[in-house]
């Protein structure tokens, strides 16, 4: 019985190396929408299907991946006992930290686990409206942009040499009041994650990619943001979806606006919309295919106008964007002369030795 149990034991010692070895059956992983899923596979390259986000590779050894259809926006989790073969050379996060991010505006991206990202690039190709005339090259090109990570650097990927002074200028959503969206002017030079900034190309024409930068940045958990005052606020897309009729997107032609969208078009990832969040039911919210009747929308839409304008206005260090003052609050023209009754109108004002735009 004795000499038995010592054979057992050799055998399980010498299997030991080969039981750790084996493949897992199933990964646990994300699709594109953000929801938890399963990847099963009975083969021994596990081919990674376009539409998963991010896949936990955590402590799995002995493995190949095929990345070749993967979302190019795909997050790779693992750790120092991951032994995994066919991982692709950026968007890796191991044990919390990835050596290299880059994403395109061309797929969706989702991130479940939050990580810090040594270098950090996003690709962004301006998007063209459908039937605007054939545009020259002093012409401005606009665009919404809601990043996933601050940004330190933003550049042109395809322009060769110096760039003219003013060739990008960056505002920055803070508030919807007195029925107008309103953005300050910021540095291009620093943007901030997870908020709606207008970017205007001063010179380049439309299809030129924009490279976003940044280094040592965390990226946090995906999810929908919103910024605001209701009942309409904006959200942050990094996911490729259909529009709805609750969003407005932004028209970026010679006179560009925010204009409401009822077509179910594809929406690309890293934009931001409006959201008319009286509209957000799901009568209004249409299946594939479906054409709905724009004629027929709650009396919101009317109110909305479908079409919101905006307002950009200079922000420098003195001056601060405009808030909703008190009855307290003490108003002087420009000249140091008391106003009477508060401020009304629109200008530049100081408000308890603040200056303020209105």
């Amino acid at each position: 019985m004795k000499n038995i149990w010592k054979a057992f034991i050799v055998v399980t010692l010498a299997c030991q190396p080969l039981l750790s070895q084996a493949q897992p059956m199933e990964l646990n992983c994300w699709m594109n929408t953000g929801l938890p899923d399963k990847l099963t596979c009975g083969e021994k390259v596990w081919k990674v299907p376009s539409a998963i986000g991010a896949i936990d590779l955590r402590g799995v050894k002995a493995m190949t991946l095929d990345c070749s259809s993967a979302n190019p926006n795909c997050l790779y989790y693992v750790d120092g006992a991951t032994s995994v073969e066919g991982l692709p050379g950026a968007n890796v996060v191991c044990d919390g930290v990835c050596e290299g991010l880059l994403l395109t505006d061309t797929a969706s991206f989702f991130c479940p686990i939050p990580f810090k990202a040594t270098d950090a690039m996003l690709r962004l190709t301006p998007r063209r409206d459908d039937g605007e005339e054939e545009t020259t090259f002093d012409q401005p090109c606009h665009e919404t942009v809601m990043l996933p990570f601050d940004v330190d650097l933003v550049i042109p990927a395809d322009v060769n040499g110096p760039m003219p002074g003013g060739w990008l200028r960056v505002a920055r959503y803070e508030r919807f009041y007195d029925g107008r969206l309103l953005f300050a002017e910021s540095f291009a030079s620093h943007l901030s994650a997870n908020t709606p900034y207008i970017v205007e190309f001063a010179y380049a024409a439309y299809g030129t990619q924009i490279l976003f930068c940044g280094q040592n940045k965390k990226v946090e958990t995906t999810e929908m943001v919103f910024a605001g005052e209701k009942p309409y606020c904006f959200a942050g897309m990094t996911i490729s979806q259909k529009e709805h009729l609750g969003y407005y997107r932004y028209y970026r032609g010679r006179e560009p606006y925010f204009v409401y969208t009822g077509d179910c078009r594809q929406m690309e990832p890293f934009r931001c919309f409006v959201v008319n969040t009286d509209l957000l039911d799901s009568e209004c919210i249409p299946e594939d295919g479906e054409k709905v009747d724009t004629g027929s929308l709650s009396p919101a839409s009317s109110d909305f106008d479908r079409v919101l304008e905006y307002t950009i206005f200079e922000m420098p260090t003195a001056i601060h964007a405009a808030c909703v003052q008190t009855s307290s609050d003490r108003y002087y023209d420009l000249s140091g002369r008391p106003v009477t009754g508060g401020r009304k109108g629109r200008g530049i004002c100081i408000v308890n030795g603040i200056k303020v735009v209105k």
